[in-house]
């Protein structure tokens, strides 16, 4: 039942990059799902090939939510096939951008839950300590 999940959110990530294809701005997010797709599916190659165009596509203007999941996706990508130093790296990156974006929150309660129960920072400031050890 899994692997038919995997199969349907692939199929529909490859969708809606073709429905993007006419603004790259928008690609990274859905190259990011698709990235994922392809590493449940273990797929690793594919995933880190997609993962890395994504993040050069994120330029610098990347600030976002997505973007977290965009750079997430890129480190769990680079582990999966064996670049542990790289994956390091750019995960304690990720976390430190994380931290800038949640920085910018005022209330310090709203703060606590987009770096505790957004998932993909939740999971970048995770890995990042998990790591660094």
């Amino acid at each position: 039942m899994l692997a038919v999940a995997w199969e349907d959110a692939e199929r529909e990530a490859r969708k809606a990059l073709e429905l993007l294809a006419g603004t790259p701005s928008l690609l990274p997010h859905p190259s990011a799902l698709l990235a994922r797709c392809l590493l449940a599916s273990g797929r690793q190659g594919e995933a880190l090939e997609l993962a890395r165009e994504a993040v050069t596509n994120l330029g610098e203007q990347g600030t976002g939510e997505e973007d977290a999941l965009v750079r997430l996706t890129y480190a769990e990508a680079l582990r999966a096939n064996g670049a542990h130093d790289d994956a390091r790296r750019f995960i304690v990156d990720a976390a430190a951008r994380v931290r800038a974006n949640a920085g910018r929150i005022g209330d310090a309660s709203l703060r606590a839950v987009n770096l505790g129960r957004v998932w993909e920072n939740a999971r970048t400031l995770q890995l990042a300590t998990e790591w660094a050890s």
